[in-house]
């Protein structure tokens, strides 16, 4: 039986997701959402396309950005605490050595176009969305 695209789209999404809480597991201040808003607001993400991400409020990111405060992970103004980088590093670490593990037989050109693909799914996705 053929599965669709939507429903490839959502299990891989959801085997994705398991994967990355597997490899975070052992790092108790980094869930889903707090690794997200590390990686993207370390690359110089405004809140608002955090937002948009992780599909939750800028008052909901706010309060990721206070849990990771609290827990020591970042300080007052938002930047990585030595604790915090130590620990980002480490989960950088494992969650890289798990996904290479899932492409290193894939052909560099098949996962391109499943990038473009995907991107632009994604881009409809959330325009639909927004114009709905």
């Amino acid at each position: 039986m053929t599965r669709s695209l939507p429903q490839i789209i959502g299990s891989t999404e959801s085997a994705l997701g398991a994967l990355l809480d597997h490899e975070l597991a052992p790092f108790p201040a980094l869930g889903r959402d707090e690794w997200i808003y590390l990686n993207m607001s370390l690359a110089g993400a405004p809140l608002p396309a955090i937002a948009t991400t992780l599909q939750q409020s800028v008052e909901s990111v706010e309060r990721i950005r206070i849990t990771l405060r609290d827990n020591g992970i970042l300080d007052a103004a938002g930047a990585l605490t030595s604790a915090g980088n130590d620990q980002l590093t480490a989960a950088r670490e494992s969650v890289g050595a798990a996904t290479a593990q899932l492409t290193a037989d894939i052909d560099a050109s098949d996962i391109e176009t499943t990038a473009r693909t995907l991107e632009l799914v994604q881009q409809r996705a959330r325009t639909q969305t927004t114009a709905g």
